[in-house]
């Protein structure tokens, strides 16, 4: 283990350490792609099996992640060490995912995004369960940070609906679950904008310098543990940067399949740069506001953005949670996207 130095977002940054120690282990798994019942498309992923019957956990990346991201197959790699066969999906806001398995027009509700995960991942158990007679054992769900959330959010609904004909899961082992959607988006929208407390004559000069840091560490020189060059205040930026990124994927993958008329500037896959500057300027609650509440609402899934958020949060699916004695939640004391009040989802016990 690596011990934590620096702020929160300074530890969020070292995450990038969080990956197979071989290179090449993303190679060794195996990819398919498996057509999902609600949607009509095949949705890609990958797998792999222990030579006899193992359990499995069914990983779900971090926000926006791809199944093949460092962070899910550094999950993979360890399972595989200690006797687990693997399956991964990429993250329900991922295009990978949105465009082939989502039954939302723009991703970001909880319960819809993570049952969508759950069709999945059945669909996925049926297809190697019948390709591989009694290779699967007991089936564990995993992830971590919105993966994690999106985990729980199918522990609930598992407890709710037992006869849902979907998957069961044995077991659920999460990492760093946000617990409030509104909290951890106003948290990633408050890192992007960082540089608002540095001087104005000096800002611009500040982001390119803290860009070219992160450019001349993309060889890799560092390794876990060492301290990296940059400020708390420019972590900050860096993590929020990130986040910001996939939001543009996001935003261009949805948009592009289900035009909500909300973006003004058009969008030519041969010149991305136009519509990206406009897509940068929104932030993640803008996003949630201008783009998941109107949908939700036409869903008739909640009626304003105090019940969306309010739906969004695992405190709401804490009554199911309760009753899982199979999920094992792992929090950690300097997560940024912690809500300061809460301890853990069972922290009144």
């Amino acid at each position: 283990p690596v011990k934590p130095t620096g702020g929160s977002a300074e530890q969020t940054l070292q995450a990038v350490f969080m990956r197979p120690s071989d290179p090449t282990f993303w190679r060794s798994g195996h990819d398919e792609e498996i057509l999902i019942p609600s949607t009509g498309r095949k949705l890609p992923y990958t797998y792999w099996l222990q030579d006899g019957q193992a359990p499995v956990p069914y990983i779900i990346p971090g926000l926006g992640s791809h199944r093949l991201s460092s962070q899910p197959l550094a999950m993979a790699a360890v399972a595989l060490k200690t006797g687990w066969s693997v399956v991964i999906v990429s993250s329900a806001l991922h295009p990978e995912f949105m465009e082939n398995a989502s039954t939302a027009v723009v991703p970001g509700f909880a319960p819809v995004d993570s049952h969508d995960v759950h069709v999945a991942f059945d669909a996925i158990d049926r297809e190697l369960s019948k390709e591989y007679p009694r290779r699967l054992g007991r089936r564990a769900c995993s992830g971590i940070s919105m993966g994690a959330s999106h985990a729980l959010y199918i522990a609930a609904e598992q407890e709710r609906e037992p006869d849902s004909g979907l998957v069961h899961f044995d077991l659920f082992g999460v990492g760093a679950p946000p617990v409030s959607l509104g909290y951890g988006v106003s948290q990633l929208d408050a890192f992007y904008n960082a540089p608002l407390a540095w001087p104005a004559n000096e800002r611009e000069a500040r982001i390119r310098a803290t860009l070219l840091r992160v450019a001349a560490l993309a060889g890799g020189t560092l390794t876990p543990g060492d301290p990296l060059p940059f400020s708390e205040e420019e972590a900050r930026y860096l993590v929020g940067l990130s986040f910001r990124i996939t939001l543009v994927d996001v935003l261009w993958s949805s948009q592009q399949r289900n035009d909500q008329h909300v973006l003004l500037t058009p969008r030519d896959p041969d010149d991305r740069e136009p519509a990206y500057r406009e897509m940068l300027d929104y932030s993640w609650m803008e996003y949630f506001y201008a783009f998941v509440l109107p949908w939700a609402q036409q869903e008739h899934l909640a009626t304003d953005g105090d019940e969306i958020l309010a739906l969004c949060d695992l405190r709401s699916i804490e009554p199911w949670l309760m009753r899982a004695s199979t999920v094992h939640v792992y929090m950690s004391d300097n997560d940024f996207l912690r809500l300061p009040s809460v301890l853990s989802i069972r922290e009144s016990e």
